[in-house]
């Protein structure tokens, strides 16, 4: 053969031997839960025959050699003569292990080698009884004996090649050696001599992505240009460019998506293997393998996949004693669950094991010098468990092969993140752990919406975008809130932190939408002044503050230069279609230049699902939790539930009025009845202490009324025990709130304290 055909050849082995050995590797760890399916054992030893056949026709003989005590040990146990256990399989693990190292040195050199593994081919022999040693490759096994099946589709191919065209689906009951060993030998077929996959190289479907992105620019300056014009024609012409090119982009776009199962196929072994180190028995489930991605996100997302498995099986699931004391079933279930959710793909590695003690995170963090005992005590569980993402963190008690060095779940989201993916984790003691996974479908060309700051333009990625909110000057005043210099956006029934884009990127803050000072709105018209994109990212819902919201487009995503590669708020930049550069905003950067924390718009915004006014939502210890606004005045501290709150105004020095024995205000074309805090609360302000007073607008049923008070602390999320008080107007009782002793009260009788006067004298009697 010449010497093109030659490689030709080669390559076609190689790449069907490795398909043939991911299979096998699968079918053993199912072959060991079911060591009677000789249907598996059978396609198995065909499998490792004609690696073994091929080898030698193409003179590889240590290679055949090692087959050929793999076959011989296979040939025993189909015949019956010997049980198939776990040394056996280790063993039989191994050698796959060892002949993938030596098709990489074929791959490599063009030979298999100097090494003739003569130890793992005596081990071979010693586990079929062969005391003489391993047999010769002339000392022929007996024929494969299998019954017939139809023939199967492929399985996906191995790196460096990539399917055209997705394969069929398997019938029912074939076994993986099956299906790798029918693409080996038989294409699949949809008529005679028709094959409807091809092998392409990946170099190749990567440059044809390439062309279709440059393509996708050209494509976005037509359709500007075109529209600047009167030319129907023209228009025309464009409008057929760009359907031509969207369904071209979409069907090379398909060529580079794989199914997530390529990622699946190394796992039972990886928990097989990592349970028998451990002695652990564990059952792997394995859901949403026909899921699809981007094959650069498949390669980049592969290793942090396989050590969350390692995780769960070394540090999450118990041992059996351990799981049978504690009322669990012995075998510890690991899951493994891709499903499409909102535009990206979300990987969920769930356990049901012990789970992640936060008390322990503290205690670990605190002695490996993390963070000062202070710091540690001002989080909540949530953010304790976030310290396991920290670079050297470990709750290994022990350094071992396995674990305990601090490398891996920082590694994990760092790589995760780089790819435009987030990292979550959950976990309640004693019931196990999930860490969720989001990944973008694809990294070449994503559809993203164009804001305006000033004069410059900026893009967004959809896969965050959840809503848009247009504003003006009425309606700015109307959801705009501050709390001691924190901006909130309400939306609808819920309090979401504001961003201001200019802030982030470092030009001079706006006041255009800071709410006016006093209550009214009077003199303001209806002029559009900004917009707000709401964003999530992960468990961070904001808003963030822009000029305007001008369109949205398909954009191509090119890297940064190394010189604003460390400016955390750009993921890319590209080009528009008037020619000129647009940076890409990376949602995940402004969450973190923003300070804003997971779980913060949980802690600002509440829930919609309350029941009643402190919440229905428990703790594990069933206590209900509430979030409350916290309030002080004077040396009292005093809480009500967020979710009456309806407005903050901040006061300042304003008078107030008197009316029928209560104080007002006028607000907002009505008249506001207004109680004062201190005269509330046990330790009030005393009299005369007037200065910078803010409002609490509430509403409570039909009637809104205001609480005055003298300081807005924070909006806090607790376990609430409260302890009822007596005789006391206006104070459902106390509870710990933040570890202080903190004054709950009691809306209903607060509206009506508005109706009537506080304690049902006139309200600032005795005041200036």
């Amino acid at each position: 053969m010449a010497e093109g055909e030659v490689d030709e050849v080669l390559a076609e082995f190689l790449a069907e031997s490795l398909e043939g050995l991911d299979a096998i590797e699968q079918a053993f760890v199912v072959l060991e839960q079911r060591p009677k399916d000789e249907a598996t054992l059978a396609a198995i030893f065909r499998t490792m025959h004609s690696l073994k056949g091929s080898s030698g026709f193409l003179g590889f003989p240590h290679l055949e050699r090692l087959a050929h005590a793999a076959e011989s040990l296979l040939a025993e146990l189909r015949a019956g003569h010997l049980e198939l256990t776990p040394e056996i399989t280790t063993a039989l693990l191994r050698t796959v292990d060892v002949t993938r190292q030596v098709l990489d040195v074929v791959e490599r050199t063009g030979s298999d080698g100097d090494d003739d593994h003569t130890e793992l081919v005596a081990e071979l022999a010693r586990l079929r009884g062969d005391t003489q040693g391993a047999a010769g490759p002339d000392q022929e096994p007996p024929p494969p004996l299998v019954p017939s099946a139809p023939p199967q589709a492929s399985v996906p191919p191995r790196d460096g090649t990539a399917p055209v065209s997705p394969p069929a689906e398997a019938p029912t009951g074939a076994t993986p050696v099956e299906r790798a060993e029918e693409s080996a030998g038989s294409p699949a077929t949809t008529g005679p001599g028709a094959p409807s996959t091809i092998r392409v190289d990946v170099g190749l479907v990567d440059r044809l992505m390439t062309l279709v992105g440059e393509l996708v620019l050209a494509r976005n300056q037509v359709l500007q240009c075109s529209a600047k014009q009167q030319d129907r024609t023209l228009q025309e012409t464009a409008q057929r460019l760009n359907l031509v090119t969207s369904e071209l982009q979409a069907a090379v776009t398909k060529t580079r998506m794989q199914p997530i199962g390529r990622l699946y196929a190394p796992l039972p072994r990886v928990v097989r293997d990592l349970g028998l180190a451990c002695g652990k028995r564990v059952e792997l489930v394995l859901e949403g393998a026909e899921t699809e991605l981007d094959r650069t996100i498949l390669e980049a997302v592969k290793d942090p996949l396989t050590h969350l498995v390692r995780n769960a099986v070394d540090h999450g699931l118990e041992s059996p004693e351990e799981r049978r004391a504690a009322g669990k079933p012995e075998v510890g279930q690991l899951r493994v669950r891709a499903f499409h959710e909102g535009g990206t793909v979300t990987v969920e590695v769930a356990d049901d094991g012990t789970g992640i003690d936060p008390a322990a995170v503290r205690a670990r963090a605190q002695a490996a010098g993390l963070l000062s005992a202070e710091a540690l005590a001002k989080m909540d569980d949530r953010q304790v468990l976030e310290l396991i993402f920290l670079p050297g963190f470990s709750t290994a008690a022990t350094v071992t092969t396995i674990s305990g060095r601090g490398v891996g779940m920082d590694v994990v989201r760092s790589n995760v993140e780089r790819i435009g993916g987030t990292v979550d984790l959950q976990s309640t003691p004693g019931l196990g752990t999930t860490v969720r996974v989001k990944l973008p479908l694809t990294l070449a060309i994503i559809p993203t919406l164009v804001v305006r700051l000033g004069q410059d333009r900026y893009l967004v990625p959809q896969v965050h975008v959840l809503e848009l909110v247009q504003l003006d000057q009425a309606r700015a005043a109307e959801v705009l809130e501050r709390i001691d210099g924190v901006s909130l956006l309400r939306l609808r029934d819920r309090l979401v932190p504001l961003v201001d884009l200019a802030e982030v990127l470092g030009l001079p803050r706006r006041d255009l939408l800071r709410p006016a000072e006093g209550t009214g709105t009077e003199g303001t018209d209806s002029e559009e002044v900004a917009s707000v994109v709401v964003l999530q990212s992960e468990r961070v819902r904001f808003g963030l503050l822009v000029d305007d919201v001008v369109d949205t487009t398909e954009i191509v995503v090119k890297p940064l230069g190394r010189q604003v590669q460390h400016l955390r708020v750009f993921g890319g930049v590209t080009i528009m279609g008037d020619g000129r550069l647009a940076l890409i905003l990376d949602v995940l950067g402004i969450v973190a230049r923003a300070g804003l924390a997971s779980g913060d718009e949980e802690r600002l915004g509440g829930r919609a699902d309350r029941q009643d006014e402190l919440g229905p939502e428990e703790d594990r210890n069933g206590v209900p939790r509430a979030t409350l606004l916290l309030l002080r005045a004077g040396t009292a501290r005093a809480a009500l539930p967020l979710q009456v709150v309806e407005r903050l105004e901040d006061l300042g020095e304003r008078a107030l009025d008197c009316a029928g024995g209560r104080e007002v205000l006028a607000y907002r074309g009505g008249i506001l009845p207004l109680v004062r805090l201190a005269d509330v609360v046990t330790a009030g302000a005393p009299p005369g202490d007037e200065t910078d007073l803010r409002i609490v607008v509430i509403r409570h049923r039909d009637q809104r009324f205001g609480l005055v008070c003298g300081e807005i602390q924070d909006i806090v999320e607790e376990a609430l025990e409260l302890e009822p008080l007596e005789d006391r107007p206006g104070v459902a009782g106390l509870g710990l709130v933040g570890g202080e002793v903190t004054e709950i009260l009691d809306v209903a009788a607060l509206a009506h304290l508005a109706r009537q006067g506080t304690r049902g004298v006139p309200v600032g009697a005795g005041r200036p």
